[in-house]
């Protein structure tokens, strides 16, 4: 079994279209003869589950770690990643976890956290 450190780097080196492809095989599960449709359907799933659970994200995220991570000024992207999933393995479980807190820490914590943003 790969250490999180790998997992988590193997994630930050995606870009977001492959990291939404993963989540959404992740959540969907994949199988044989998948087609390029299939993983455009990945994607919009990761985006719409993503969407349904922001709320629930943000709380989460921002309750414990962001204030963490604000008052350190943020580490780099792999510490940050993986303070974020650690904050989500028990609510999402590995690996979605992870791909989770690369799209979120990518699309930037402090816009999540804002006091506005709810």
């Amino acid at each position: 079994m790969r250490a999180d450190r790998e997992v988590l780097q193997e994630y930050l080196a995606m870009d977001e279209e492959e990291l939404l492809e993963e989540l959404g095989e992740s959540l969907l599960g994949t199988g044989p003869g998948f087609s390029p449709s299939d993983f455009e359907r990945s994607i919009r799933f990761a985006q719409a589950w993503l969407g349904d659970r922001r709320e629930e994200l943000r709380r989460q995220v921002c309750g414990e770690v962001w204030p963490k991570l604000e008052k350190g000024g943020g580490f780099d992207a792999m510490t940050d990643a993986a303070a974020v999933a650690d904050s989500l393995r028990a609510l999402l479980g590995k690996p979605t976890a992870f791909i989770v807190a690369v799209i979120l820490v990518r699309r930037g914590l402090g816009q999540l956290c804002s006091p506005g943003n709810h």
